[in-house]
């Protein structure tokens, strides 16, 4: 029998503006591609321990990383249990922990691939800071004990589960768990002699030279997030060391050559972007003679090696990671020492010399195709620029097409309708990205197909929300895993489903006898539309649907609804007026202006026809206006030049 739900909302306004990519499943295929990229490429639950290095540092660590986008974005639990789940195994093959490894540190790589450990911790780091810091509700949320999470099937030997004796009951334990298996493996690298302070990082103790500056990100990440849960300020300055060295120069004195060079790492073209050369602040030296004009005239010895450090301008597959450390400078600690400035000339390189145009793309940072050192297919890539997104228009350089146009085109061009996974790790953490910027952005729709929910979980779509297991493919992408093609919610486990205008429940849902069920509409959810609830039942009444919650519209909401409201001028140099027609004087509500940070810069209870702000005394930059009465509220873009 066929089980729907239909909630039809009708349409009061339109916000000018269309939207261009809101029918597009960015979500759903990543969950496609993510589960072949897991389950077929890289298996991290059943890899050899002396054979992981690449998968985990190159793969997994980005893969994993994408997860805490995707759970921002839709506020699914089940991103958090894959990172839970693959974390764990990853850290179970650490050679210290699994007895199959060729020795007993606590790392994974061997010398001279550091770099590897770097991005393992660093996504590690990123979900520690992002639970204790972040989203400090989900700490103590309780972890459901899959089979895989209980150590009693491991010594049983029934699956790929949990080695350690231990049982991990919320998700603040575990976060406290994994931060002390990342500081063992920070604490081992400095401790054997992998640290210079005055360049970071090196690939082996012996090394005279740091590595190449993308190879010292995931440390610098690393240090950077776990200094700042802990106050550590042995690993924040470490961070800052990093920081400090991709805003300083390179001295090179070089008479084998001939060559002298002073130059900044991160170079600033004419069009305020920057570029750098593959080696960063890393130069090496060589053995090599050369006369001279004065006695001794001729001279032997180990020097500067100039034509080793321009051999290669940075790629963009791996200019994308150098990117990664700034951005969480500026996201977690403002200013210091990366600013919007820096945000803007990274997000310039990518619209002004990696885009080319018509989806195409150069394969350096700097415009330029060659030299560069890898000969991968880099385009693919460009999915990891989408955060620079949020610095479209935010300054006079920044200017069009945008980050966030030449993304989703490249991805609705090259991506969408693969039957499976087109790229690897790093091109999973970028299409996280993409799904994060396009639910941030647009109303797109929301597709579940089969699952067993067996934990609490909210589940909303910014535009219809559809569940439709017939529709499944394969297994299920959530654990527990299933073959069935049904949505089924579990005794005693609490589901909401909320969307502004439509909600159906196809053919394979099944809510049992004990669940907490819960489906309304939030008209808020979308600010680009607004509707009321019209009559809508559950077709099947054996659908156990303990609660209908109608939204009904009152006058006071709909003074703002219907409600012209200019805004200008914007983009602006100092005032912006905020005008409203059809709107009683002096209404109590809300005005707020904030920062992409969600700082607030201005704020009013009173609502009036007209209203004039000074934004003059603040800099440039993309700010978030908010008006707010009884509930229902609106929100715009303001561009101060």
């Amino acid at each position: 029998m066929r089980i729907i739900l239909v909630i039809t909302l009708v349409l009061l306004f339109k916000i000018l503006g269309a939207q261009n990519y809101n029918n597009i499943q960015v979500k759903e295929e990543f969950d496609i591609f993510n589960t072949f990229e897991v389950n077929i490429d890289y298996k991290p639950c059943t890899i050899d321990p002396n054979n992981d290095a690449g998968t985990f540092g190159d793969g997994m660590s980005k893969l994993i990383e994408g997860y805490i986008a995707l759970y921002k974005a839709t506020k699914d639990k089940k991103y958090l249990y894959k990172f839970v789940l693959q974390s764990l195994c990853m850290v179970e093959n650490r050679h210290d922990i699994n007895p199959d490894a060729d020795n007993n540190e606590p790392r994974w790589s061997f010398d001279p691939q550091t770099y590897q450990d770097g991005y393992i911790i660093a996504a590690f780091s990123r979900f520690i800071y992002f639970i204790k810091i972040e989203e400090p509700s989900l700490f103590n949320t309780p972890i459901y004990q899959f089979d895989e999470l209980n150590p009693a099937n491991y010594a049983a030997n029934t699956c790929n589960c949990n080695k350690f004796d231990i049982t991990f009951s919320t998700l603040g334990q575990y976060v406290n768990w994994l931060q002390d298996r990342v500081c063992e493996t920070l604490n081992w690298f400095v401790s054997n002699e992998y640290w210079d302070n005055s360049g970071g990082i090196k690939k082996t103790p012996t090394d005279e030279s740091v590595a190449e500056i993308n190879m010292q990100v995931g440390f610098g990440r690393a240090f950077l997030f776990i200094g700042l849960i802990t106050n550590n300020q042995s690993y924040l300055s470490k961070a800052y060391t990093f920081a400090n060295l991709y805003k300083g120069n390179v001295n090179i004195n070089d008479p084998c050559s001939g060559a002298q060079y002073n130059e900044p790492v991160l170079k600033l073209t004419n069009d305020d972007a920057y570029w750098w050369y593959h080696s960063g602040w890393r130069v090496t030296r060589r053995e090599c003679s050369y006369w001279s004009s004065s006695p001794p005239f001729y001279h032997w010895g180990k020097y500067d090696n100039y034509p080793a450090y321009v051999e290669y301008i940075e790629d963009i597959s791996h200019g994308a990671i150098v990117t990664w450390l700034p951005l969480d400078f500026y996201k977690f600690q403002p200013n210091n020492p990366f600013t919007l400035t820096d945000m803007i000339r990274f997000r310039n390189m990518f619209t002004k010399h990696i885009y080319r145009g018509s989806n195409s793309f150069s394969k350096g940072v700097n415009g330029q195709d060659s030299p560069v050192c890898t000969s991968d297919n880099l385009d693919l890539r460009v999915l990891n620029y989408m955060p620079f997104y949020e610095f479209d228009g935010a300054s006079t350089t920044a200017t069009a097409p945008d980050v966030y146009d030449i993304v989703l085109n490249y991805y609705i061009n090259n991506i969408h309708n693969y039957s499976n996974s087109p790229y690897y790790g790093q091109d999973n953490k970028g299409h996280a990205e993409v799904v994060l910027a396009q639910w941030t952005k647009e109303c797109p729709n929301l597709t579940l197909y089969n699952r067993e929910v067996v934990y609490n979980q909210d589940f909303f779509s910014k535009g219809v929300l559809t569940v439709a297991p017939e529709e499944a493919t394969g297994n299920s992408y959530a654990e527990p895993i299933i073959s069935d093609k049904k949505f089924i919610v579990k005794p005693n486990v609490t589901v909401n489903m909320s969307a502004p205008s439509k909600i159906s429940l196809k053919q394979g849902t099944h809510i049992m006898a004990g669940a907490q069920f819960r489906a309304y509409l939030n008209p808020n959810l979308c600010n680009q539309s607004y509707s009321t609830l019209s009559n809508s039942e559950i077709s099947d009444p054996t659908l156990n649907y303990n609660q209908k919650t109608i939204i009904k519209e009152t006058e006071d909401d709909n003074l703002l609804i219907k409600s012209e409201i200019r805004i200008y001028p914007n983009p602006t140099k100092d005032y912006i007026t905020i005008e409203m027609t059809n709107f009683p004087d002096e209404l109590q509500g809300l005005i707020v202006i904030s920062d992409l940070q969600g700082r607030i810069i201005y704020k009013t209870t009173q609502i009036k026809q007209k209203t004039i702000i000074d934004l003059s005394k603040y800099t440039y930059g993309n700010y978030i206006l908010q008006i707010t009465v009884n509930d229902i509220k609106r929100e715009w873009n303001i561009i101060k030049q």
